[in-house]
This record gives structure tokens, sequence and C-alpha cells, in this order.
């Protein structure tokens, strides 16, 4: 099934967000701002003795916002609006918050924003989160501020009317329109009347794969819902982050993935122009081929003329056709010319043949590769509908492992785990180093504790995701594997969030510390740990 191709936050969907949002965020202390992603932005804040983050996806067709424990590290340079907007909001408070639900504005006010020596020193500053134009900083005077959301809304006997006229009703936003399109105007008026009380559920739409591609204020009629599934959550904080997790993270995900294989889409285009360019040389050896039969012909018939002499053509009479000669050499040389191309040509074939089969065979394993389903790389968030912890296909998991290996430099290695998380292992120091671009902040790095080895990396979706102990123990075997304890029968690892994992400076290439642990676990060497993940990527 095609997937929702428009997953814009409807505005009764966004009101729902601001009730369960703003009493954490009055009050709440900003302690960063990040732009993960361009068009994405994400606020931390300390509220009610917990940190949280805050997410915003601003655009017309994928905006969306929800709160998450989880700290989304940004991999990227701050853009100059955002460099702004840290000016005046990092590390203040949130003094207020007004939600403007039609427009899908959030409103947030920073409390003794430094405003001195700037022309707007007498006026309040405040940061307007648009969900469909971004983020914005306001200068307002002293005691003004946005006014909440006040709308009309359609009584009974005028919901005909008012959706001939939707323009005038702010609250009939194009997602509703279309359900009420196919209900009876009792029905309508009923729907109209609990979202106008501003309470209720969400109600979250799966596709076949069990992934979240829609998320509403009501229920779909069935006309809409089509061979979606539905699952109805009261929690709508916590439905709100599924759907944020899926929506939002998971598109981080496949967009991360597609640059990640970048490479091979190039390497794509190689290996077509490289085939183009074996045809044309098989259709040249096979008319260097058909010289052998030419040369027969004139070896039955070299009694005829003397060996020596010269020609520039020939007339054979068992056919009377006419054999071109080249008249710098004799004939018997031409006959020995054409047997030697011939041979020529049949172990040129062979080659071809032979390199054609390795070049279509790495053509599709890249083209077998769906680079937009980042999930194949490792499970769905957390636990909740659409967010199951079953492991990823292993067949997903073993395409990306081919492409990966077709572009990874050769000092980096690849494996596929029983769980669908793909590893990275440096070879040596450089590579220790250089897989680093290929990871994320979030992503989980892997040494053996108090003595050298090989550093490994845990690829996974974003930092919601619980890895599996069967991954971290796969993961330390695989560092361990290549350390100063490979023949020992266990090894303490530790893992770290790649984020805080630094490179020393001025120290030889691999030489890292690291500020916070993740985990530390005690597991079994396995000295056949490669062979075991490279035997499983194929099945």
């Amino acid at each position: 099934m095609q997937k929702q191709t428009d997953t814009a936050m409807d505005a009764h969907l966004f009101r729902l967000f601001c009730q369960t949002s703003l009493p954490l965020l009055q009050g709440a202390r900003i302690e960063k701002i990040q732009e993960p992603a361009p068009g994405l932005l994400a606020i931390s804040v300390y509220s009610q003795g917990h940190k949280r983050q805050f997410f915003f996806r601003f655009g017309r067709k994928d905006s969306f916002c929800f709160a998450g424990q989880n700290r989304l590290a940004a991999n990227r340079p701050p853009s100059a609006p955002i460099m702004r907007i840290r000016r005046y909001f990092a590390d203040k408070r949130i003094a207020a918050a007004v939600c403007q639900f039609c427009s899908r504005r959030l409103w947030l006010m920073a409390a003794n924003a430094n405003l001195a020596g700037t022309a707007a020193d007498q006026k309040t500053v405040w940061l307007c989160l648009d969900l469909k134009d971004g983020p914005s900083l306001r200068f307002l005077e002293e005691g003004e501020q946005p006014e909440p959301d006040e709308p009309n809304w359609p009584e009974a006997g005028t919901l005909a009317a008012a959706m001939a006229d939707w323009r005038s009703w702010t609250v009939l936003t194009p997602a509703l329109r279309k359900t009420l399109r196919l209900l009876d105007e009792p029905e309508g008026m009923a729907l109209l009347q609990d979202l106008q009380q501003g309470h209720g559920d969400v109600f979250l739409y799966t596709d076949s794969d069990a992934e979240i591609t829609l998320a509403l204020a009501w229920p779909l009629p069935a006309e809409l819902a089509r061979n979606l599934g539905e699952i109805q959550r009261d929690d709508i904080a916590a439905a709100l982050s599924d759907a944020g997790q899926s929506l939002v993270l998971g598109k981080l995900a496949r967009d991360r993935q597609t640059a990640l294989l970048k490479p091979a889409q190039k390497r794509i285009r190689q290996l077509g122009k490289l085939l183009d360019k074996l045809a044309a040389d098989e259709q040249k050896f096979n008319k260097m081929a058909a010289c052998a039969g030419e040369a027969r012909r004139l070896q039955n018939n070299l009694w005829r003329w003397r060996k020596d002499a010269k020609e520039k053509t020939l007339i054979l009479p068992d056919d009377g056709r006419e054999l071109a000669l080249d008249d710098r050499f004799s004939i018997a040389e031409n006959m020995a010319r054409m047997f030697h191309a011939a041979k020529r040509a049949r172990r040129g074939l062979e080659k071809i043949a032979a390199r054609r089969q390795e070049l279509a065979d790495e053509l599709l394993a890249l083209k077998n590769l769906d680079a937009a389903h980042a999930p194949e790389i490792a499970p769905q968030v957390e636990n909740g509908p659409g967010n199951s912890q079953e492991p990823a296909p292993k067949s997903g998991a073993a395409r990306t492992l081919l492409a990966l290996q077709k572009t990874l430099p050769k000092n980096v290695q690849a494996y596929a785990g029983q769980d669908g998380y793909i590893y990275l292992r440096g070879k040596d120091a450089k590579g220790n180093r250089a897989m680093r671009k290929y990871a994320s902040p979030h992503d989980l790095w892997a040494h053996v504790a108090s003595g050298p080895g090989a550093h490994v990396i845990i690829l996974r979706q974003n930092p919601g995701i619980e890895v599996p102990d069967t991954t971290l123990d796969e993961a330390g075997a695989l560092a361990a594997a290549k350390s100063w304890l490979c023949a020992a029968a266990n090894a303490d690892v530790v893992f770290a969030e790649l984020r805080h994992v630094k490179p020393v400076k001025g120290a030889p290439d691999g030489k890292v510390v690291y500020d916070k642990v993740y985990q530390s676990r005690r597991v079994p060497v396995e000295p056949d740990i490669e062979s075991r993940l490279t035997g499983m990527a194929t099945k």
C-alpha cells in the first residue's frame, strides 16, 4: 500500500498538543535550541523536575510537533535564524505560552530577555513557532501579547452552509472537511461539538508494515481509512510521541540513510556505463571472432595463389564472395592475422562474460536496496502502537549491508546482526576515525575496557530506541574479537553514545575519551563472530 504523502498536522490535533504541552512549558528553563535537520527544531527544557525535548517539524505537507524524553543531538551547525533565537532564548525561562491553534502557532515569551542596547529594549521578545512558515522572533510592546484563538463554530442546522462557505470558518480544516463530507449532519455536528470542547482521544493510523502514517483528533470514516489500521489512544502526549517518532524522526532516519547510501547511487550510474561499454566491446569482439571462418575459407583455397602475393581483395571460388585483405601483408600473413584476431576475440568474450556477470550481480544488489526504508536498518522506536520491538527483516538488513560494503572505505567493515542492526568496525586506527562520518551522535560506540582494541558502532534509527541485549552482546563480541582480550573467555565492554566519545586532540588516530557511559557489559568472546554475522546476512 502506498503511504500517505501529506502528513501535515491538523489544527485540532495541534490544539491537543498545546493543551498537554503548555503546563510543561510555562516556567520551564530552556536548556538547548538545536536544528538536527533543515526545517526541524528541537527545544530541550527542564520542567517539573524532568528534562524534555519538544520537536517541531515545519512545512506545508509534513509539519508535526510532539514532546519526548530523549534528546536528539544535532550533527550539523545551526543556521543563522536559529543562532538568533538562541541569543534571546537560550538558558532563559519561559514566562508565558499562548496557543493559536487555528493558525497552528505556539507563542513563547522569554523571561528577562536581554534587549538592552537594542532598538527593542522596551519590548518583550516572543518566539512564534508557526508550523507552516517556521520559527521567528517577534518584539511586542510591553503588556502586549498574542491572544488565544476563540473561533466561531457552526451551530445546528448551519453545517451545510458552513461547508459551502468553509473559508469563513477557520475550524473547518482541510482534513476535517474530508471527513464531514462523508457524514450526515447529525453525525457531523456531534463531531464538531466534541472538537469544540477541546478534549478527546488521538487516532493513529498504521500501514501494512505497522508504521504510523497519520494522526488525527477524530476517527476516519471507513471510506477514508480503507486498509489502514486504527489505534485509539487516550494518552495524548504518548500518542503524539509515537506518531512523531514515525512521522518526523523516522523520516529523518530515512533521509540520513539516503545520504549515507548516496555513493551507492553514483555507483549504479557507473555500473550502467560500464555495462554499455562491455556491450560495445562484445560487438567488436564478435566481429573479430567471425574472422576465423574467413581465415579457414582462405586456408582451404591458399594453394590457388602465391603465398607472398599481396592483394586488396580475393574472390573465393567456393561461394564467389569477395574477401577484403590488407595489401600491406601477403595473403598468407592476412590469413595468420585473421586466425590470431579470432583467438584474441574468443579470450576477450570469455573475460567480458565474467566481467558482465560480476557487474550485474553488483548492480542487482544495489538496485534491490530501497534507501527510503530506514526501518530495515534498525527496529522501530520504543514500545507502543506501530512501534513494536520485533526485529527488522534480515533481508532488508542484508540489502543495506551489501550496499554499505560497496561504499565504505576499505578500512571499515560492516556487519548485520540478528536483530536487524548494522555494525561498523574499524580495521585499524584510521578506520576507527573514518567510520564516524557514517554515524550519528545517537549511535552507540563499543570498545573493550582497559586495553587496546577495535572500535564498533551500532547504527540506530534515533535516540528513542532501546537496543536489545543480544545486539549489545554481538557488538561487544565484535569489539573483543579484535582486541587484547581476543583469546579470553569473556570481555568487559563499554558502550557510549557517539556524542559522548571525543577524539583526543594531538593524539594518534583512534585515540578517544568518553565522558558518559551508556552501559557496561561482560560479553562472551566469540572467535567466529565475523563469520557468523557474515553468514547471517546472506539468509
